[in-house]
């Protein structure tokens, strides 16, 4: 009798969509990071850096902060 109520195991096919995995940095909230500065940018940034503030700059040119403090520390 306690075969009846012994645990059984029953298949059940996986329903959940395929989801295909995408390389990192290929979304599109990577789309508009390739943006470079011209050299050109980068002496008007390197010239204002004393007196602006890395944030503002970086608003002014459409780029992060940190963009702007690797640029005033030369790389």
């Amino acid at each position: 009798m306690l075969e009846l109520f012994a645990p059984r195991r029953v298949s059940v096919p996986d329903l959940r969509p395929v989801r295909r995995r995408t390389p990192c940095g290929s979304g599109a909230r990577y789309s508009e990071r390739s943006r470079r500065l011209t050299p050109e940018q980068e002496s008007a940034i390197r010239a204002f850096g004393a007196t602006w503030s890395l944030r503002s700059l970086a608003a002014a040119y459409g780029v992060s902060h940190e963009t702007v403090r690797a640029v005033l520390r030369g790389r």
